[in-house]
């Protein structure tokens, strides 16, 4: 199970450099609020750990959603954290948005000399979160989390960001205060989430909440905050008002992440 895990790992690999390295259509919709475009993002990372690079990129082709997020210390030779994520984008939603779902997610930690990986993909026969993975004794485990019957869009943690646009509620962020949305996080980092985040429950599936956030952590009337309430904690997520994507503030867990230039 271990080679199969690696040789799944090197065919997401092949791909994203194939998909990273030439263009795609730019906008998923004709709104701009929910439609995505190829980017890529550096912002300035931190946590009780230490200071970080953080590298996201984005690239939309044949109604696929890649996104990729690469954590780096001390220089971009030396990676501690390696997350791609695959995402179906469907039909559209009225004027607002598009359908999304979770297709697969790979990623690599390495943590204290020692290298953590999973697999999780998204079982739509059996409506189960199938994962693989090894831990530092490098024997890989695999396990089935059902899903059940999920009414909530489903998203992964780490591309939140890009779900807020693609459901068209970030457009709805901007226009109204009064917004409220639901939905289902991915943690990509499960079972390891113990290693990331302290006082923090170890599970793969989260109901989160989004709401509008107290405005005394923005620098301008060109930017709002949004809180995220997930398992029992909240963590910020900061936009300027033309839909970008600013940066994150997780208190609880010491950790902040500010675009790179950008005022924290």
């Amino acid at each position: 199970m271990v080679k199969e895990l690696i040789v799944l790992f090197s065919v997401l690999l092949t791909m994203f450099v194939a998909i990273f390295s030439c263009g795609s259509s730019k906008i998923v919709s004709d709104n701009s609020h929910s439609g995505i475009s190829d980017s890529a993002s550096t912002f300035e990372y931190a946590d009780v750990s230490g200071n970080f690079t953080l590298q996201r990129r984005t690239n939309l082709k044949n109604k696929k959603l890649y996104f990729q997020r690469m954590l780096y210390q001390d220089s971009f030779d030396k990676s501690v954290e390696k997350l791609r994520t695959i995402t179906q984008v469907g039909g559209v939603i009225g004027k607002e948005g598009v359908y999304f779902r979770p297709v697969i997610s790979q990623i690599q930690l390495w943590m204290e000399g020692k290298e953590f990986s999973n697999q999780m993909k998204l079982n739509l026969k059996s409506k189960s979160l199938d994962v693989v993975y090894t831990g530092k004794n490098k024997l890989a485990q695999k396990i089935s989390i059902p899903i059940g019957k999920e009414h909530n869009p489903i998203c992964f943690f780490n591309q939140l960001p890009e779900c807020l646009r693609m459901s068209g509620m970030l457009r709805k962020f901007i226009e109204n205060k009064n917004q409220e949305y639901e939905i289902t996080l991915i943690m990509e980092s499960y079972p390891f989430n113990d290693l990331l985040y302290s006082d923090f429950s170890n599970n793969a599936l989260y109901k989160a909440k989004v709401v509008h956030g107290t405005q005394d952590m923005i620098d301008s009337k060109n930017e709002f905050v949004l809180n995220v309430e997930m398992g029992e904690q909240i963590f910020n997520l900061k936009f300027s008002r033309s839909g970008l994507f600013l940066g994150m503030f997780w208190v609880a867990q010491g950790i902040t992440m500010v675009a790179a230039g950008s005022k924290i």
